[in-house]
């Protein structure tokens, strides 16, 4: 949908992690929830590519999904 490549997060449990590390900022093992993520993210892996194949029919998609957004926001 983006033509770019993801990263996907392979963590199962990403919720209690995040209250871990944010608990570890609070408690002075990090200065800063950025330094709680360098040190402990994971390796990203392989990204998953996009098909050029497909680009235009996402692209033409989107556009569509902006021109109807404006009408079905409200709803």
């Amino acid at each position: 949908i983006f033509n770019r490549p993801v990263y996907t997060n392979h963590i199962q449990d990403a919720t209690p992690r995040g209250a871990a590390l944010l608990a570890g900022v609070g408690a002075g093992v990090f200065t800063d929830a950025w330094q709680a993520w360098a040190l402990t993210a994971p390796d990203p892996g392989d990204p998953i590519l996009p098909n050029p194949d497909r680009v235009s029919l996402y692209q033409k998609g989107y556009q569509t999904y902006c021109q109807i957004y404006p009408a079905l926001h409200q709803i």
